[in-house]
């Protein structure tokens, strides 16, 4: 058998990418997802009560806990303490939770109703653009007391407007850094189906019962079974044989052929030079061209019998074949 040879090409970015994006593809490759991870019942989540505060209400139902000295999490935690592995295990909650992109951090295999998420290319909004023309001024006077308010109220309007520039154009840019995170991911997920697809085996083992019904196993069952089995086996060994015999036959006739194509090929040239000779001693007798005697014509190239003819070639087809293994 031929060894497999993968034709898939992995897909990637085509541009170099940000420092964040390749900070979570790198979390992503350093950190796989756990089915400890994806669990709807990992991770508790904070609901806000009606004083105010937070209450933390996990997926299941409470059961009943023995004393323990663990101490208990406080619901309103600083996330600059999470640390990169807690990130990532709430980023891989956070996609098992949803519903369109669940499939990305389970073991389900990507079929084609689950497409990849389309790009959204994103505008700035008509916000109204700051006086750019300030950040390059220069104090040339003396100002009173009432100009500089004046002027430190313009300034602090026009960088309230350039940090609402900044911030608009930070969630877009973010948007669109999450995009090509789960496209990626979508990606390998991808290349990973491609790749089973490639290597797949398919084996011709059948069941020798039917298991799908209720079973009783008696020796005549199985003996049929196998008996069967054996003459499959037999029967597609046989036409294997056929074809390699109808094979080798149409290469040997090929070459005979070959061989008898040169030999005519050679007899007309040399009955083509006698007649010239003969032609240019005709010529000298005072012979008309007309009363000249023909050319030789060149047969026409021998061809494979029709039963040669339909055999294939291509000895791809049986070195693809497995033999596999006997049943114990």
């Amino acid at each position: 058998m031929k060894p497999s040879q993968t034709t898939s090409v992995k897909g990637s970015f085509p541009l170099p990418q940000s420092t964040p994006v390749r900070t979570v593809m790198a979390a992503f490759n350093a950190n796989l997802p756990t089915s400890f991870m994806t669990s709807p019942t990992t991770h508790s989540h904070a609901q806000v009560t009606a004083s105010g505060g937070t209450e933390t209400r996990p997926s299941t139902p409470l059961a009943p806990t023995t004393p323990s000295r663990r101490r208990l999490r406080e619901p309103e935690i600083d996330p600059d303490l999470y640390t990169p592995t807690k990130r990532m295990r709430i980023l891989y909650s956070g996609l098992a939770s949803t519903s369109s992109g669940s499939f990305l951090v389970s073991k389900v295999k990507l079929t084609s109703s689950m497409p990849i998420i389309d790009p959204i290319l994103e505008s700035m909004p008509p916000l109204q653009a700051p006086d750019w023309t300030l950040a390059y001024q220069s104090p040339n006077s003396q100002k009173t007391r009432q100009q500089l308010q004046e002027e430190n109220g313009v300034l602090r309007t026009n960088l309230q407007m350039a940090h609402i520039h900044v911030h608009a154009q930070d969630g877009i840019i973010e948007g669109a850094h999450a995009t090509m995170v789960v496209q990626n991911i979508h990606l390998r997920k991808l290349n990973g189906a491609l790749y089973a697809k490639e290597t797949d085996k398919s084996s011709d083992r059948t069941f020798t019962i039917d298991t799908s019904k209720a079973t009783v196993y008696t020796k005549d069952d199985i003996r049929n079974g196998i008996y069967e089995k054996q003459q499959r086996k037999a029967a597609a060994a046989a036409e294997k044989k056929s074809r390699q015999d109808a094979r080798v036959a149409k290469k040997g006739a090929r070459a005979k052929l070959e061989e008898e194509w040169k030999a005519i090929k050679v007899r007309h040239e040399k009955a083509v030079e006698l007649w010239k000779l003969d032609c240019e001693k005709r010529a000298s007798e005072g012979v008309l061209k007309k009363d000249m005697p023909k050319k030789p014509k060149l047969q026409r190239k021998p061809k494979l019998p029709p039963s040669l003819e339909e055999t294939v070639d291509d000895e791809e087809v049986d070195d693809e074949e497995d033999d596999e293994n006997e049943l114990d």
